[in-house]
């Protein structure tokens, strides 16, 4: 129980506070998403692209449509998403890095078919080659199922985003850009910002940081769990133990007068301790993985997916805190072999 609590601990940390680095650096790389004013022609677009380039901290561009939609599966199930369609597919890969989570494999936007988060897959139950509609207009076959954390994205081209049938014709409402220089964010955002026909600036090293922010309480949860396994771990340790030095303690008294040392008489005793304490560590370290899923699985919500792998580390640090609980406990145990009255002990009776 010790170690399936530790490893449920430390992979819910890993779970939780792993994905905002996943997010936005394995998966968003671009630096800053400039939202752009839908009432400004394509002229003034042009300006504030143009706008950003004079900074000279800007490497890279891409204009996108970003709009949220309610998603559904052929049964009619729904969840609401962003869809993100770029004005060149070829460029996306620049700023969006599509890969599986399983395997690494990179993907590439073509106009056969749309690419969804894999929390949207889990949702929805949908994988590659099943369809899924917007606002019951045309259906849009799945071609790939990408990794992604937070929020639900649906990334398609400008001829899938006409398939679907949305009424409005395609124009772009925001700016993905890559910097050259991460230092000059200030001097970039009070550029564009006192354009008219910019709306905000963001960057993706602010929106880490706030969901660093969220994210840094659950470091109190994972230490009330360390607190309460190593209190599971000493209260079962240490009454087994207890109970098996009073029950024996006419044979402990005995091979101390046969001249056991009291380090002797302590190994005499621990050795039923370390094994129970291996034997359950190898239990817990299983159990907690079942544990674990179950906790995140739980935890989740429909706009978060968290990491579902857990690290070595995880395993290491559960069955090494386990055995030192286990260690503390020997040396509370030892004090009390040591205590124990040989003359006393020989004379009661069995």
């Amino acid at each position: 129980g010790c170690t399936a609590l530790l490893l449920t601990g430390y992979g819910l940390q890993y779970s939780v506070t792993s994905i905002v680095d996943k997010q936005y650096g394995e998966v968003f790389m671009y630096d800053a998403l400039v939202a752009l004013d839908t009432n400004a022609d394509d002229e003034e677009y042009a300006t504030v692209a143009q706008e950003a380039l004079d900074t000279g901290v800007i490497s890279e561009q891409l204009f996108a449509l970003q709009e949220t939609h309610n998603v559904a599966n052929a049964d009619g199930e729904e969840v609401e998403t962003y869809i993100l369609v770029p004005e060149s597919n070829s460029e996306l890969s620049k700023f969006i890095d599509l890969h599986s989570r399983e395997n690494g494999e990179s993907y590439t936007l073509t106009d056969d078919g749309v690419i969804i988060g894999e929390k949207i897959s889990k949702l929805l139950g949908v994988n590659v080659g099943d369809e899924i509609s917007f606002s019951g207009g045309h259906p849009l076959t799945v071609a790939a199922v990408c990794e992604n954390y937070t929020f639900n994205y649906v990334f398609m081209s400008m001829s899938s985003y006409e398939k679907a049938g949305f009424d409005d014709d395609f124009r772009s409402n925001i700016i993905l850009q890559n910097m050259t220089d991460k230092s000059k964010e200030d001097e970039l955002s009070t550029k564009l910002v006192s354009n008219e026909n910019v709306l905000t600036v963001q960057f993706s090293s602010n929106g880490g940081d706030k969901f660093r922010d969220l994210v840094s309480s659950l470091s109190m949860i994972i230490v009330v769990v360390i607190v309460a396994a190593g209190a599971l771990a000493f209260v079962v340790l240490f009454n087994l133990s207890n109970i098996n030095i009073n029950e024996r303690v006419r044979e402990l008294a005995t091979i101390k007068v046969l001249g056991f040392y009291d380090g002797e008489v302590a190994a005499y005793v621990y050795r039923e301790n370390v094994l129970l304490t291996l034997m359950g560590t190898g239990a817990g370290l299983i159990l907690g993985i079942f544990l674990e899923k179950f906790v995140v699985h739980t935890a989740e919500v429909d706009s978060v997916m968290f990491a579902p792998e857990i690290p070595v580390y995880c395993f290491l640090a559960a069955a090494a805190l386990t055995i030192l609980f286990a260690v503390f406990v020997n040396v509370t145990l030892y004090f009390r072999l040591k205590k124990i009255d040989m003359a006393t002990s020989l004379k009661a009776i069995e």
